[in-house]
């Protein structure tokens, strides 16, 4: 009887780690098919437990009506966040549309924040980008100036004025819902799956939740194997097909 109150004992205990282990193992073993090595966490409390703490963001570029934000290699678009982890150079308004530039990419948006082409940037590494008198983009680089053509696919070089890109200070209403809902570009899910199934994700002692969760799995397989050599060895006594005294009456 104390083997099997052991073994149920165990059972009960470890319900919830099992569940636990078993659900972050199917998730991690998908982790590529669900994109999680790509996904960054973004919910607040969770970034506490990583020691990530919101950051103010204050300035950006403005690309005609909008402002494109780079804070912790985390882009922003009037607010909306955009897939982006490099460092921006700056950004313009190109035919209704918004080039960010990078050292070594050129990104196409629409207003929304729809990526529309992504490119490899005529000269790296790319030093600033800029917008001519007729509402060309230009870029700058270690070997000069160059100016694209309608398309943003040839690249010329350029001789003329510009009015380059450079950060600005954010209007104050951006300014505050950014740093509200910033909170520094977090670990990925991937990431967040494995400290959770090691038991990292609980802190320095979050380990022992791994390692009981282990001793109980091995408890019930030695308790479960004394039951059943236990029954092998000793005949089952038959069960009365009527119930205890007390129950219904016996014919």
């Amino acid at each position: 009887m104390k083997i099997r109150k052991a073994h149920r004992f165990a059972g009960l205990i470890g319900l919830f780690l099992f569940a636990g282990l078993a659900l972050t193992g199917i998730l991690l073993n998908h982790s590529d098919r669900l994109g999680l090595a790509h996904r960054h966490v973004q919910q607040p409390w969770l970034l506490r437990l990583y020691g990530i703490q919101s950051s103010p963001i204050r300035q950006g570029f403005r690309a005609g009506d909008h402002w494109l934000v780079e804070a912790d290699a985390q882009w922003y678009l009037d607010g909306k966040a955009l897939e982006g982890t490099e460092a921006l150079v700056g950004a313009v308004a190109v035919q209704g549309m918004i080039l960010a530039a990078t050292t070594e990419q050129l990104r196409l948006f629409l207003p929304d924040g729809t990526l529309v082409e992504q490119f490899e940037a005529p000269m790296q590494p790319l030093e600033k980008i800029g917008i001519t008198p007729a509402g060309q983009a230009v870029v700058r680089g270690a070997s000069g100036d160059r100016i694209a053509d309608e398309n943003l696919m040839g690249w010329q070089s350029y001789a003329g004025n510009a009015v380059w890109s450079r950060l600005q200070a954010l209007p104050v209403e951006l300014a505050e819902e950014l740093s509200e809902r910033h909170q520094g570009l977090g670990p990925t899910w991937e990431r967040v799956l494995l400290d959770l199934h090691s038991g990292r994700l609980f802190g320095r002692y979050g380990w022992l939740l791994s390692d009981l969760a282990a001793i109980l799995m091995l408890v019930l397989v030695a308790s479960g194997l004394w039951s059943f050599r236990q029954r092998r060895r000793d005949p089952e006594t038959p069960r009365s097909p009527y119930p205890p005294s007390g129950g219904w009456l016996r014919p």
